[in-house]
């Protein structure tokens, strides 16, 4: 029996490599990439209980170079769903 497609990575582009000359080998070579801009993490917020089942959540607040602020939040599930 096969396990079921995890939903997220029916939305969700994922790329393993094995190292750094895997990665720019692959086209991840960021510093070649002039569409790709810096951006800074600017805060951290760990969310205990954060999540319906009572897990904690992360959330990650960036900065870009224009002062545009973005978050993401992370969870278990989510990084225990990345293959590698």
């Amino acid at each position: 029996m096969t396990d079921p497609v995890n939903p997220i990575h029916q939305h969700l582009s994922i790329t393993v490599c094995d190292g750094a000359a895997d990665a720019i080998a692959k086209g991840f070579n960021w510093a070649d990439d002039a569409s790709v801009h810096p951006i800074e993490v600017e805060r951290v917020i760990v969310v205990r209980g954060g999540m319906e089942s009572g897990r904690a959540s992360v959330d990650f607040v960036l900065r870009d170079g224009t002062g545009k602020r973005f978050v993401f939040m992370v969870t278990r599930a989510l990084l225990q769903s990345i293959p590698g």
